[in-house]
C-alpha cells in the first residue's frame, strides 16, 4: 500500500547565501521512495545576518544564544510565509538548521535555528537536531544527505554536493559511504569577497586566472587528505589550515581561485579512480551553477558529469532532509554508520511538538 507525506525541508549551508525551503511529497510503494518538489525557493540573508553568521563562531555565548533565538524565528517565519505562498500544509517541518561548530572528534555538533521557535512561530511539528545522536554514538554527525541520494536518486553511481563544503556519496560493496572531500564555496565566497563581490558569479573569476603547481601542492598535502573514510569538515578546518595557505600566498585572487578549482578536481579525481567510479554523477548545491568547476570536472573526472535543473541544485539538501524528518517520525533508520562511523545504523534527530494553544 502507498504511504504519503508532505514535508517542508529547510537548510542553511556554510555558504551563507540563505534559507533553502523545498516542499515535497514522498510516496512509498513496493519498488521504493518516490518525491515530488512541490514548491522550492532560498531566501537570500540580509548582509547583517550573514555577517553575524559568519562570525559567531567566535562570539561570546550570549550573542550565540540571542543568534539561535533570532534564527529560529526567521526559520519560522520565512516556512509560514511560504505555506501561505503556496498555499499546501506540510505534516512536518524538518529543519538541519545553521551549523556552528562541528567537532566530533570532542562529542559535539551544534547548529543553530532553535527548532522550538519554529514549532511556536508555525504551529506545525519540527524535526531537528540529526547530528547530535551520531556524534554521541562515535560518529562524524555528517554527511546525512547520502541516505537520501540511495533512496531517491538511485540511478546516479555518484552524487556530488558542491555547497560550502564539497562531499560526495556512492555505493560501495553494497553499502552507502560518503565523506567531505575538501572545502568548496566558503573558499572562492571568501576569495570573491576581496574583489567586493560576494560570490565568483559562474566562475568568471577563477577562468580569468592561472593555476599555480606549487599553491596547488601545498593544498593537497594537506593533512586531512590523508585520513581515511568516514571523515567531515567543518568551519575550523577551513579558518586553521586551507585559508592560510591562500592568504599568505602573493598570487592574485584569480590564480588562487583558478588553483583552487584544479586542487578540488585532483581530490575528487583522486577519489573516483581510487574507487574505480564510472557512470553518472549528479552535481548539486551551488557551485554547480560554477561553469569552470564544471568544465574542468568533465575533463578530468572519469565520470560522466549531470547538472540537473535548478530547482534540484538549489534545494536538494533540503529535499533530502525533509525525506530524514519523514523518517524520522515514522520511527525509521535515516543515519547509516558505513557513512558517518557510528557504532551502528540509527533514527536521528527529535521531534519538537507545539502546544494546542
Amino acid at each position: 500500500m502507498e504511504q504519503r507525506a508532505i514535508v517542508l525541508g529547510l537548510m542553511s549551508g556554510s555558504s551563507l547565501d540563505g534559507l533553502d525551503l523545498a516542499l515535497a511529497r514522498f510516496t512509498e510503494t513496493r519498488e521504493g521512495w518516490q518525491y515530488d518538489l512541490l514548491g522550492q525557493e532560498t531566501v537570500a540573508y540580509e548582509n547583517t545576518l550573514r555577517e553575524r553568521l559568519a562570525s559567531a563562531y567566535q562570539a561570546p555565548l550570549a550573542e550565540i544564544l540571542d543568534l539561535d533565538v533570532y534564527l529560529g524565528r526567521f526559520f519560522g517565519q520565512c516556512s509560514l510565509d511560504f505555506i501561505s505562498r503556496h498555499k499546501t500544509k506540510p505534516g512536518l517541518i524538518a529543519s538541519h538548521g545553521h551549523t556552528l561548530f562541528h567537532q566530533p572528534a570532542l562529542g559535539y555538533t551544534q547548529q543553530l535555528g532553535h527548532p522550538t521557535h519554529i514549532a511556536a512561530a508555525t504551529g506545525l511539528a519540527v524535526a531537528a537536531d540529526f547530528r547530535s545522536m551520531d556524534v554521541a554514538l562515535g560518529g562524524q554527525g555528517a554527511p546525512l544527505v547520502p541516505l537520501g541520494d540511495r533512496l531517491l536518486f538511485p540511478q546516479h553511481a555518484v552524487c556530488l554536493n558542491l555547497g560550502g563544503i564539497a562531499n560526495l556519496s556512492f555505493e560501495e560493496q553494497g553499502k552507502r559511504v560518503a565523506w567531505d572531500v575538501a572545502c568548496c564555496n566558503m573558499v572562492f565566497d571568501r576569495l570573491a569577497q576581496q574583489t567586493g563581490k560576494n560570490y565568483d558569479d559562474e566562475g568568471k573569476i577563477a577562468t580569468s586566472g592561472q593555476v599555480s603547481a606549487t599553491l596547488v601542492a601545498g593544498l593537497n598535502a594537506l593533512s586531512y587528505y590523508q585520513l581515511p573514510p568516514p571523515k567531515s569538515l567543518g568551519r575550523e578546518y577551513f579558518e586553521s589550515h586551507v585559508w592560510p595557505l591562500l592568504e599568505k600566498s602573493d598570487l592574485s585572487v584569480p590564480d588562487k581561485m583558478a588553483s583552487y578549482a584544479r586542487h578540488l578536481s585532483d581530490q575528487l579525481k583522486n577519489i573516483l579512480l581510487q574507487h574505480g567510479l564510472k557512470g553518472s554523477m549528479l552535481v548539486t548545491g551551488g557551485g554547480a551553477f560554477n561553469r569552470h568547476l564544471i568544465r574542468m570536472f568533465r575533463v578530468e573526472l572519469p565520470v560522466s558529469v549531470e547538472v540537473p535543473e535548478p530547482a534540484l541544485i538549489n534545494q536538494k539538501e533540503a529535499l533530502i532532509f525533509a525525506f530524514l524528518g519523514h523518517l524520522r517520525q515514522l520511527g525509521r533508520i535515516n543515519v547509516l554508520s558505513s557513512v558517518t562511523g557510528s557504532r551502528c545504523d540509527h533514527v536521528g534527530g527529535h521531534l519538537y511538538f507545539p502546544p494546542a494553544c
